[in-house]
């Protein structure tokens, strides 16, 4: 009978095997990084949703803003809660991902000043959807 350390010098792990393990380590910092990213986001814009709507001054009229404000936020409380949610992760994320992008595009046109915003909202936005993708590709559907 061989022992422990011959067994496993006989079967040496290959690249993709010590990239899976990797992979599956960090998945959880992933998981919850995105989940408390979207709920803080969420919980965020419901708490200053005045503030939140005024971004959008003298681009849609102040209802619309508050709508969009709130709705944007229940849609960013439902990612962050569905990453966490093992069935749903997969979707959430890309979810998070389609939702990020429809941030961009609403962002551009209504308000292009965040391009150039010293906190930089809307170029932010590329690195939560590459965290996204990641949990995307690393969670299997079930």
């Amino acid at each position: 009978m061989k022992s422990l350390d011959e067994t496993l010098a006989a079967l040496p792990a290959t690249a993709q095997e010590r990239i899976y393990a990797r992979a599956q380590l960090a998945l959880p910092i992933l998981v919850l990084t995105l989940s408390a990213f979207w709920i803080a986001s969420g919980v965020i814009a419901i708490m200053q949703r005045d503030a939140a709507a005024r971004v959008l001054d003298g681009a849609v009229a102040p209802e619309q803003a508050m709508l969009f404000v709130l709705g944007g936020a229940l849609a960013d409380l439902a990612i962050g809660l569905g990453v966490l949610v093992r069935p749903f992760a997969r979707i959430a994320a890309l979810a998070a991902i389609a939702l990020s992008i429809g941030y961009l595009i609403g962002g551009t046109l209504l308000t292009p000043h965040l391009w150039a915003d010293p906190l930089g909202p809307l170029v932010k936005i590329f690195p939560s959807m590459a965290l996204a993708l990641g949990v995307a590709a690393l969670t299997s559907e079930r």
